[in-house]
């Protein structure tokens, strides 16, 4: 199953902005958010018509019905998801919204966030990335997903990020 409109993505660091971009490249229209705002902007004029710039990772959730994470450390998931108060990534999770996480996270922390998903109705696909710079830049990552079958089916890792395992 396709996305319908944009796609979203939290995360325009090392890894996230190629990311982000091959998706562009893809064909694909963003809506993002970034902590340091210059990224999302840069990455939006480079890309005219193509990214919408959010206020928030609640933001990017409620506008996609799939939105990808790429952040850099677990106290960024943490921050992203589970703070922000009512700007948090969380507060933007309903019914059928699918979240691909691709960090790279303990099995614990990334436990805590697909149930957080689940509560709220979501769809959660545990993702993390076997690559560096140079394959992100050339979609050529290795995608280790795990989860539910049905979600990694529906989800469908796009073919300009990698390869989906």
């Amino acid at each position: 199953m396709a996305a319908t409109g944009p796609m979203g993505f939290i995360g325009l660091g090392i890894m996230g902005y190629p990311m982000a971009q091959n998706l562009i490249n893809g064909g694909g229209e963003l809506v993002v958010w970034n902590r340091s705002t210059e990224k999302s902007l840069d990455l939006s004029d480079k890309n005219p018509g193509k990214v919408t710039v959010a206020e928030s990772p609640r933001e990017v959730i409620e506008r996609c019905d799939i939105t990808f994470s790429m952040l850099s450390t677990p106290q960024a998931v943490e921050a992203t998801y589970f703070g922000s108060g009512d700007k948090s990534a969380l507060e933007g999770v309903s019914k059928g919204k699918r979240i691909v996480d691709c960090s790279t996270l303990t099995q614990e922390a990334s436990q805590a966030s697909a149930d957080a998903v689940a509560e709220r109705g979501g769809l959660f696909l545990e993702a993390p990335v076997s690559g560096s710079k140079v394959p992100a830049e050339t979609g050529n990552l290795i995608f280790l997903c795990g989860g539910d079958k049905s979600t990694f089916d529906i989800v469908r890792i796009p073919v300009p990020l990698g390869l989906p395992t």
